[in-house]
């Protein structure tokens, strides 16, 4: 149950290959417990749960066999805020590891993230050097990985010159620039730094015209006509792909009660498949639209996922 949870918290954050890091192999006659490795997980037939491991293992494959197709579906990028981070006193800490959140616990940069993902929006972070990737597809955002419809800056206090020029570059293509709270004050570091801060200024005073500012990151998601999922009002997480033919989507009911109702899409919906990875169950699913919005009807308990393939046009 735990590696489940575990495994599903994966999926929905966006990951789609499984490995269960540093198996310990033991031999057979080796007495209970066997070889153990303080950094591996001790799946080995000695253990009680091994007989289930194999019904563990299938539904991982069947989610991944969904979640390895397609493309990826978030629509915003929210911008990773690596030159604030370094300009902070280390404290303790000698040698930060970049993995995830770690480390902006107190930040606007967290307090955002927690938010879009807790209201329903779907997110990727962005560095400086992908950002030198991101070309203008009319109002979207167009990256190697997918397309986007606003990119968020969460109180960002540092900004590389840079990365300043390339966002003024998409502003000026159509681009929506979010800015919660604050704009950037100026580049990082201190070489020839009262030269870059006027060319800073000055580019800044050209983009401030152009972005969407506010201290409520919901609000001005809407003003930027972002797609909201909100299932998650009803305790309901997921991750969308783009097919050929659709939309895959990987529900988790995270709300610790059954859910027995009809639940809103961002997609749309004129038709849908329902599959149920732990049980290899599947069939059509009920849709209807009310007031232009989608709508498909899920039962699912407490912790139980299924997969979802949506189609704009009727099967």
């Amino acid at each position: 149950r735990d590696v489940k949870a575990s495994v599903d918290k994966y999926f929905i954050g966006g990951v789609n290959h499984i490995v269960y890091h540093g198996t310990t192999y033991s031999p057979a006659n080796d007495p209970w417990p066997g070889w153990l490795f303080y950094a591996a997980v001790h799946f080995q037939p000695v253990h009680p749960f091994w007989k289930d491991f194999g019904t563990l293992n299938n539904y991982v494959a069947r989610c991944q066999s969904f979640l390895q197709g397609g493309k990826p579906d978030n629509d915003v990028l929210l911008y990773f805020p690596f030159a604030d981070k370094i300009s902070s006193p280390g404290g303790r800490e000698y040698l930060h590891h970049f993995d995830g959140m770690n480390g902006f616990d107190s930040t606007d940069f967290n307090n955002v993230a927690e938010e879009l993902l807790h209201k329903g929006v779907s997110f990727d972070l962005i560095s400086d050097r992908q950002l030198q990737k991101v070309l203008n597809s009319g109002s979207l955002l167009k990256t190697p990985g997918g397309n986007y419809k606003a990119i968020i800056l969460a109180n960002t206090k540092y900004l590389p010159l840079e990365t300043l020029e390339k966002l003024n570059a998409l502003a000026k293509n159509g681009a929506k620039i979010i800015v919660y709270k604050n704009f950037p004050a100026g580049p990082p570091g201190y070489y020839d730094l009262d030269k870059k801060q006027d060319w800073f200024t000055a580019i800044a005073t050209t983009l401030k015209r152009s972005v969407i500012m506010g201290d409520e990151i919901m609000p001005m998601i809407a003003k930027a006509n972002v797609p909201v999922e909100t299932m998650s009002e009803m305790g309901l997480q997921c991750i969308r792909r783009q097919t050929a033919s659709g939309k895959y989507y990987f529900i988790l009911n995270s709300s610790g009660k059954p859910v027995n109702d009809w639940v809103p899409l961002a997609s749309k919906a004129a038709a849908a498949y329902i599959f149920d990875p732990m049980l290899a169950r599947s069939g059509r699913a009920k849709t209807k639209i009310t007031d232009g919005k989608n709508f498909v009807y899920l039962q699912l308990q407490p912790g139980e996922t299924c997969i979802l393939l949506t189609s704009a046009t009727a099967l």
